[in-house]
């Protein structure tokens, strides 16, 4: 992660960027649910983010968006695989979803689930860039200072 972790450090940043990928289309997922007033449970949620998460997780993983090499300095240079990635992911998902429910997918429902998931996968990026910056900022300001002698 270039410097921003090391280490255990790394690992557990990689965990926490794999589950806020699994909670982002979980909440696509059950906000969709919601809008279109569908019974079900958390079961009924996760079947309908499976695709999606499938196909996200092979080309992000495949990009290395999980890997030492994200986040790249810069939230531009950062963002840009994300979104490269989910523009790859996306139809796949959509072809995944319809061969699981074995029905086509309306242009509408693909461009909702192309422009949602793409606000949630760059948007707490974005988030983490910003806080990751400042925290680094924060501490290169605390770092005690070589005197010279």
């Amino acid at each position: 992660m270039n410097g921003l972790f090391g280490g255990s450090a790394c690992r557990q940043a990689r965990w926490a960027f794999i589950l806020t990928d699994v909670v982002a289309f979980l909440l696509f997922a059950g906000l969709g649910r919601q809008q279109h007033h569908e019974s079900g449970g958390a079961l009924t949620t996760l079947e309908i983010a499976a695709p999606f998460l499938a196909a996200w997780f092979a080309v992000a993983g495949f990009l290395g968006l999980f890997g030492n090499e994200w986040p790249r300095h810069g939230a531009a240079r950062s963002l840009k695989p994300v979104a490269l990635a989910w523009l790859i992911a996306w139809p796949v998902a959509l072809v995944l979803r319809a061969a699981l429910q074995r029905r086509g997918v309306t242009l509408s429902f693909a461009l909702v689930a192309l422009a949602v998931n793409a606000v949630f996968l760059l948007g707490w990026r974005g988030i983490y860039l910003f806080v990751a910056r400042g925290l680094g900022a924060r501490a290169a300001r605390n770092r005690p200072r070589k005197v010279d002698a």
